[in-house]
């Protein structure tokens, strides 16, 4: 599963940076897209966050694996508070599905973000791992997958 399953996807003390989490974050830093390599135990996952500035979210990630691709989209809403980043995903591939994941952000400064899986009502065995990922530019894309030997 990717951070985005976990529901991603990423983070400035008063409209700069921060290092330390619970730091006030200004939301308008995060609106954009979040781009992000692995997640534990899949090193060949991608995914970019898409954070609008109504409180939409969506996620869209490409699994690889012996060679072969696997995209996956999710949508839901998101929200930042005292440095806790909070997904509720409604959408995972078209079909309805609930779920709530938190974030603490370690360490935002407008162009990468690094932050820290707290809470997941779908995935609690991925609780304290880690996701970094950097601003990109609206259009784009995921890399596709390397073949293997």
């Amino acid at each position: 599963m990717t951070k985005l399953s976990w529901a991603l996807a990423a983070f400035a003390i008063a409209n700069i940076a921060t290092s330390a989490a619970g730091a006030s974050i200004n939301p308008k830093l995060v609106l954009g897209d979040w781009y992000g390599e692995g997640q534990p135990g899949e090193p060949e996952v991608y995914w970019i966050d898409h954070y609008g500035s109504d409180g939409s979210f969506a996620v869209e990630a490409r699994y690889c694996t012996n060679g072969r691709s696997d995209y996956h989209v999710e949508a839901g809403s998101w929200s930042i508070h005292n440095g806790r980043l909070r997904i509720a995903t409604e959408v995972v591939n078209g079909r309805s599905e609930s779920r709530v994941d938190e974030y603490d952000v370690l360490a935002f400064d407008g162009r990468t973000w690094k932050d820290r899986l707290i809470s997941s009502s779908l995935l609690p065995e991925a609780v304290g791992s880690e996701f970094t990922s950097v601003h990109v530019g609206q259009g784009f894309k995921l890399p596709g997958c390397h073949p293997t030997s």
